[in-house]
């Protein structure tokens, strides 16, 4: 099994929030207050922190797409949509951060006010969850829901706290802290050398998109087409510039699961024929992953298609077979076994057809 593509395995180490040292001297004489304003707060990078051993609670979220039918966003609480919906601006490439006002204020009790001496290892890591619960989930899902967002390095993203108040319950000698607002500042990605590059890229990606697309007669026939122009333009490359987004599948070749992937989703949305991306086969001693495809037919079953496995790369004369192309659960799932839980954030998946399609002459 390959190795997980580079931002999966980044993304996965989730976030925590941590109060900068410089804010607790004035943090501490407002203590004694029954009430105050907390600012200043630090931002920090999603790769610069381990995984943290916290329960999130997140509501399930469906994966799919097309006007009528599931995105992720659109099973995500009101907090983590407002997020989504914010972060759906960063299909312009931009190094301009963003504030999400959350319709709904968070609060978090604690022992302490952050960044004061009496706050412990247990308080920070109610703060963090309360903070992981109101983004984190938001970020994923719109990663997951817009291939477009190839320039974008999901490690390094920053966010925050924009500003927070608390008060003091005497009695039970608890501070809450409240919340309404997050701060997101993007990253680039490694692969590209500044945002003037970005905007270049995404300009060819568009021109590439119009040219690269080959309809057929049915939704089969275009679905084929679209399966095999992948695979005759690309090869699987670990050293790829481009390996883990859609660019190393369609305008520059060299990729791995996760670019396969996006890519065929990114057509599939284009024809407005719901796809999602699916990351499961997890090997943890391996550090590994994989990550494919569900595609919804027109006979309204879901069906996998695994475009990294069926690139064979000239392999004993070979460039490409559709051996994981259209299948149904007694064939697909014998070797691909989706994961439900992505770095806090619960993907439910459409179940997919039994049986594998047959190439119906049905209309597009």
């Amino acid at each position: 099994m390959k190795k997980i593509i580079s931002a999966i395995v980044a993304f996965a180490s989730a976030a925590a929030c941590a109060i900068g040292a410089s804010a607790a001297d004035a943090l501490a004489v407002a203590v004694q207050s029954e009430s105050g304003q907390l600012e200043n707060l630090d931002e920090i990078s999603l790769g610069d922190v381990g995984l943290m051993n916290i329960d999130i609670d997140i509501p399930n979220v469906f994966s799919n797409h097309s006007d009528s039918s599931y995105n992720y966003g659109d099973y995500l609480d009101k907090n983590n949509r407002a997020i989504y919906d914010a972060l759906q601006s960063w299909i312009e490439p931009t190094l301009d951060g963003i504030t999400v006002t959350l319709p709904e204020r968070v609060s978090v009790v604690l022992s302490a006010i952050p960044g004061t001496s009496n706050f412990t290892e247990e308080d920070q890591d109610k703060f963090n969850e309360a903070i992981v619960n109101s983004c984190n989930p938001g970020i994923v899902t719109t990663l997951f829901d817009t291939p477009e967002i190839f320039w974008v390095s999901p490690k390094d993203i920053l966010f925050g706290v924009d500003g927070a108040s608390y008060t003091y319950n005497p009695f039970k000698r608890t501070y809450t802290i409240y919340f309404t607002k997050i701060k997101l500042l993007p990253a680039l990605s490694e692969s590209l050398a500044d945002l003037d590059e970005a905007l270049e890229y995404k300009a060819l990606y568009e021109e590439a998109a119009e040219t690269f697309l080959t309809r057929g007669s049915t939704r089969y026939e275009t679905l084929r087409n679209l399966h095999d122009n992948i695979l005759k333009f690309t090869y699987y490359d670990v050293d790829a510039r481009f390996l883990d987004n859609m660019l190393g599948a369609f305008v520059e070749p060299g990729v791995v699961c996760e670019g396969y992937s996006e890519a065929f989703k990114y057509f599939c949305d284009r024809l407005n024929i719901p796809c999602v991306c699916v990351y499961g086969n997890i090997d943890e001693e391996q550090n590994a992953a994989h990550m494919w495809n569900y595609v919804q037919m027109d006979d309204g079953e879901w069906y996998g298609v695994d475009l990294t496995w069926d690139d064979r790369d000239g392999k004993n004369n070979i460039q490409f077979t559709r051996n994981y192309f259209l299948k149904g659960s007694r064939t697909f799932n014998y070797n691909h076994f989706a994961e439900s839980d992505y770095v806090g954030t619960t993907l439910v998946y459409p179940t997919l057809a039994v049986n594998n399609r047959k190439s119906f002459l049905l209309p597009l």
